[in-house]
């Protein structure tokens, strides 16, 4: 008999990071991390007016919409509500001048997560995780 690798019991599941994690879940990383960040956006909107909201809203909601496009070509489970677009929008916002044109905070936001993330087979896979 021919053993194949469906014969063995499956001892290692192959997921996504984090694997110790103590009850956390990645939803809940990224909520703690959005408030942690809020503070920052806050400033930034009191400094900057709303052309700050304006960028930060904008990447934001790119970064969402390019993430499920993403996901949706890899035919992967829709992962959008776990918030890392969210996270990783308004991280580029705060990389972008107040004034940007709304055309370079789309594409910029796009290549980040295209390249950034997807490329390398998502959450936790890059080369800097």
């Amino acid at each position: 008999m021919q053993k194949t690798i469906e014969n063995f019991p499956r001892l290692f599941v192959v997921d996504t990071p984090p694997y110790i994690h103590k009850g956390r879940t990645i939803q809940t990383m990224m909520r703690d991390t959005l408030i942690a960040l809020a503070p920052a956006a806050l400033l930034a909107c009191i400094a900057f007016g709303l052309t700050a909201f304006r960028v930060m809203a904008l990447a934001m909601a790119t970064a969402v919409f390019v993430e499920a496009f993403c996901l949706g070509i890899q035919k992967r489970d829709m992962r959008v509500y776990d918030g890392t677009a969210l996270v990783t929008g308004l991280l580029f916002a705060f990389l972008l001048p107040a004034g940007a044109p709304w055309w370079f905070v789309i594409i910029g936001t796009a290549i980040t997560l295209i390249l950034g993330k997807h490329v390398f087979g998502g959450l936790g896979a890059n080369p800097l995780c």
